[in-house]
């Protein structure tokens, strides 16, 4: 049915095909392209329906698909018409890993003889600079400020305050750098989490100084003065040459450095001309399934934060295996770990899904524990250099409040079938015994993931052993150590996995383009029967998150304290 009705629409397309050239070739001024970035990035949209899409236009969650501004950009390249692009950054709320990949495809613009012109109408800090510094000019707001403060991390140690309300944290994890309980149990940082922490604060500060070392009037040996001074006006910004000059949005003769002023076309219709096909394909053509492991990684669906469940992962994968047209898999990684056992049973569907096609991996701004764990299923893995990747480690924690129950006067009296029938209750301290009980099945969990890391990375255990002990690693530093294959965005994600479909031609090669998913429709697995694993994986893999909450710091620590199944 659908080949016939794509030749019918074909039939009507040939009686109109002559108006459709003729409005090709009168699409006005194409000279500049003008982009306006949202304070978001995302790596690729949702499917939605047109009335979602308008709905949700100008909410504030909204982003920018990294993905739409990768395929603008490579129609930017092709277009011979196109001088260049004009771009306003306003103030960012995205992950590093995120500003490499805008950055990254702006280099390549350039790199292919187009103008990339940044204008900064909120002025700046480092995160706009950093994506800026790629662009043939850059402008900012007259009176906007630019900040170049560097980076920090900032994690509230809990111990004295838990004391003073009657608590007492019992967290127990495997591998000296498995610190994501450790505010709860200690009242300052300990020196592992100081230094894995220090380590990736300083791949990220690198990127920053080697980008901000590639504008033109500023000197390598020069930038770390670049952060002494701090915070600048327009005209200083200027001067120190972090920025070319100074205007408002509406400026464009100054912005683009010719007059008259050009009349740029907006992105999005200058896109969607450029998409816009007069012949309908007969046979859809193959595309990638991008299957997301966003946030922490649990058995169910929380209503209160977004996060990945076990069923409708499970059935996206399992859908990719038997869908005709997926050519193969996109696994997108973002997220600090979570459920041992839901990671675990993830990973059995991605290795059986990569025996039928390819999958590669693509790590966002974390892959750390159980979300590194699904990830080495994969074929092969792409980060960014500022990726958080890694904290192969096993961490449970638990709260008693005996001493909190006593000063409110409720007294707990239980009655037990069994003798640890009670082990996880809030009243009491563990035995030496139950200690051990507990300390023996997190190892147990820890060598599976040792196990499972090998296998996936075609190493043996003593070879992936020193990058374990719960420890995290930027990207840059993993890929050093095998970790990854490759560094890069998108789009080099793609290109691996074009690599793993030599049956393809070239031509469905170069048109083949991810597609995220629509939720998870028909029956789904059947739930695990009630308390079945609860004994078996009590540890959580629970990695280093990097939280971006404010403008120029980046707050390290975990998006809470993991529980025990």
């Amino acid at each position: 049915m659908r080949p016939a009705l794509a030749l019918l629409g074909n039939l009507f397309r040939l009686a109109v095909a002559p108006l459709w050239w003729l409005l090709r070739r009168r699409r006005g001024d194409r000279r500049w392209v003008r982009l306006r970035l949202r304070r978001r990035l995302s790596l690729l949209a949702p499917r939605r329906g047109r009335l979602e899409q308008l709905l949700r236009r100008n909410l504030p969650t909204a982003a920018t698909s990294l993905a739409d501004v990768g395929e603008l950009t490579r129609a930017l390249r092709a277009d011979d018409a196109v001088v260049g692009l004009l771009v306003h950054v306003p103030r960012m709320q995205a992950g590093w890993a995120a500003c490499q990949g805008l950055r990254d495809l702006m280099v390549e613009l350039v790199a292919a003889g187009k103008q990339v012109v940044v204008h900064l109408p909120e002025g700046a800090g480092q995160r706009e600079l950093f994506v800026a510094s790629a662009a043939s000019r850059v402008v900012v707001a007259p009176s906007g400020q630019v900040q170049l403060l560097g980076l920090a991390s900032q994690t509230p140690y809990l111990r004295k305050l838990l004391d003073r309300v009657g608590i007492e944290p019992q967290v127990h994890a495997v591998g000296d750098y498995k610190t994501a309980g450790e505010q709860f149990e200690r009242s300052e940082m300990s020196e592992p989490q100081r230094e894995q922490v220090g380590a990736v604060l300083s791949t990220v500060q690198q990127t920053i100084d080697d980008a901000l070392a590639e504008r033109p009037a500023i000197e390598a040996g020069s930038v770390a003065a670049l952060f002494e001074h701090g915070i600048w006006d327009a005209d200083a910004a200027t001067a120190a040459g972090l920025v070319d000059g100074a205007a408002y949005d509406d400026q464009l003769a100054v912005l683009t450095a010719e007059s008259p002023a050009p009349v740029p076309r907006e992105a999005g219709p200058y896109l969607a001309a450029e998409r816009a096909r007069l012949w309908q394909p007969v046979r859809p053509p193959p595309f990638v399934r991008v299957v997301p492991i966003q946030g922490p990684i649990a058995m169910t669906a929380s209503p209160f934060a977004r996060g990945t469940a076990l069923d409708p992962t499970v059935s996206r994968l399992r859908a990719a295996a038997t869908d005709r047209r997926t050519a193969g898999v996109l696994l997108y990684v973002d997220s600090p770990g979570g459920s041992a056992l839901a990671s675990d049973l993830i990973h059995h569907e991605v290795e059986r899904l990569a025996e039928k096609k390819p999958v590669v991996a693509y790590f966002g701004e974390v892959a750390a524990s159980g979300g590194y764990y699904v990830g080495v299923a994969a074929k092969r893995i792409v980060a960014q250099p500022q990726t958080v990747t890694g904290s192969i480690g096993v961490v449970g924690a638990r709260f008693v409040a005996s001493a909190l129950l006593e000063r409110l006067g409720v007294a707990m009296q239980t009655v037990a079938t069994a003798p640890h029938a009670d082990l996880f209750g809030i009243d009491r301290v563990w035995s030496d015994e139950e200690r051990a009980l507990f300390s023996r099945e997190l190892a147990s969990v820890y060598g599976r993931f040792l196990e499972i890391v090998a296998r996936g990375r075609g190493r043996t255990v003593d070879e992936v052993e020193p990058w374990a002990g719960g420890r995290v690693w930027s990207g840059r530093d993993a890929l050093g150590l095998g970790m990854i294959d490759a560094l890069g965005g998108l789009e080099v994600a793609m290109q691996e996995l074009r690599e793993l479909l030599p049956e393809l031609s070239a031509a469905r090669l170069a048109a083949l383009r991810p597609v995220w998913p629509s939720p998870p429709t028909g029956p789904v697995p059947p739930p695990l029967p009630a308390g079945e694993g609860q004994g078996a994986l009590w540890g959580e893999l629970v990695g280093l998150e990097p939280l971006l909450r404010s403008d120029e710091r980046v707050h390290c620590y975990a998006p809470g304290l993991p529980r025990v199944l």
